[in-house]
């Protein structure tokens, strides 16, 4: 699983950068049109490719990775076109504040992998929210409020 995440600075470029480290789980069944997701990010993985950056991103003012060293998302609801699943309404907790969070969804693939014969499946996943709406305002309006998460989600049946 891979996070990504994308901020407008000071309305001139797009500042992108990922999390290192994050973990998850998901049950889904397109058929029955259920799912089931967890993901946990350490938040002191963020990296922008700028050490200042990454240093003022861990800081108490943005992420506070000494008090909140995790993020999540979990889900439990998801919405379905057909058997498409087209998105996921979950909860994003960061910074120790909880908000209703849906990931725009795309299945990339579920089925048997071409070389390992394992049984994956594979997802792509866009949400946007509002940092202030986690306590974190500083360097507003200069950095953009409104952050761009890309997730991209392979799982292997554990059974």
């Amino acid at each position: 699983t891979f996070v990504h995440w994308e901020v407008l600075h000071m309305n001139t470029s797009t500042i992108r950068g990922r999390f290192d480290r994050s973990s998850g789980a998901v049950q889904f069944d397109a058929r029955a049109q259920r799912l089931d997701l967890s993901i946990s990010i350490d938040t002191s993985s963020v990296n922008s490719g700028v050490r200042v950056l990454d240093t003022l991103l861990r800081g108490s003012e943005m992420l506070d990775t000494a008090t909140s060293p995790m993020a999540t998302f979990v889900a439990r609801e998801a919405r379905f076109e057909g058997e498409a699943l087209r998105e996921v309404l979950g909860e994003f907790t960061l910074r120790g504040v909880t908000r209703p969070v849906v990931l725009e969804t795309r299945v990339n693939r579920v089925g048997r992998h071409t070389y390992s014969m394992k049984y994956v499946a594979g997802f792509s996943a866009t949400a946007t929210l509002k940092r202030s709406d986690f306590g974190m305002t500083r360097l507003l309006p200069a950095v953009g409020d409104m952050v761009e998460l890309r997730l991209e989600i392979e799982g292997i049946r554990s059974r």
